[in-house]
């Protein structure tokens, strides 16, 4: 079957399992609410992570062997809520990224890979860095074109790699 996002938002509280059909995001957005174990590599317009949305603080989110493709805006937002636990997997960016995180950590694997590979310009806009917990993921950059900007104080101290493209940290006065 084919599952269509349309311009509406999906809001799902639990588990996302895509294992055969199509799922055509067309413009739309799919947000996530709570603990989350993604098996199956989707193509996403956008994509927002809210654990806000549920309150209380202890989410886990397993990306382990799963790919999610954010063609518009990815958006990670814990900002009120408590840890998030975030294992394995990989994220390609191909437009903007919002990193709103408060407090997060891995358990028992490694942080997702925070792909960037749009060919236009991209920003990466981070928010709670003063957190103590507020990292970023690994970094990959990837683009084949463009520039990726960014914007904030960026904080990690996972890895971060250049393959290609633009960096700009100035336009934005951002801080590494």
């Amino acid at each position: 079957g084919t599952l269509n996002g349309g311009s509406y938002t999906l809001s799902v509280a639990s588990g996302w399992t895509f294992t055969s059909g199509v799922f055509n995001p067309q413009t739309g957005t799919v947000k996530f609410t709570s603990t989350l174990t993604m098996v199956g590599n989707t193509t996403f317009n956008n994509l927002t992570i809210d654990t806000n949305s549920t309150g209380g603080g202890g989410r886990t989110i397993t990306l382990t062997g799963y790919t999610a493709t954010i063609a518009g805006t990815f958006t990670f937002d814990n900002s009120s809520t408590g840890t998030i636990n975030l294992a394995g997997g990989t994220i390609v960016a191909q437009g903007n990224v919002v990193w709103d995180a408060l407090d997060m950590y891995t358990q028992g694997g490694p942080y997702p890979t925070l792909n960037f590979t749009g060919s236009g310009a991209q920003t990466l806009t981070v928010n709670k860095a003063s957190n103590t917990g507020g990292l970023l993921l690994d970094v990959r950059i990837n683009k084949p074109a463009g520039t990726l900007y960014l914007a904030g104080t960026i904080r990690t101290t996972n890895n971060w790699t250049t393959v290609r493209g633009t960096v700009d940290a100035v336009t934005d006065n951002s801080t590494q």
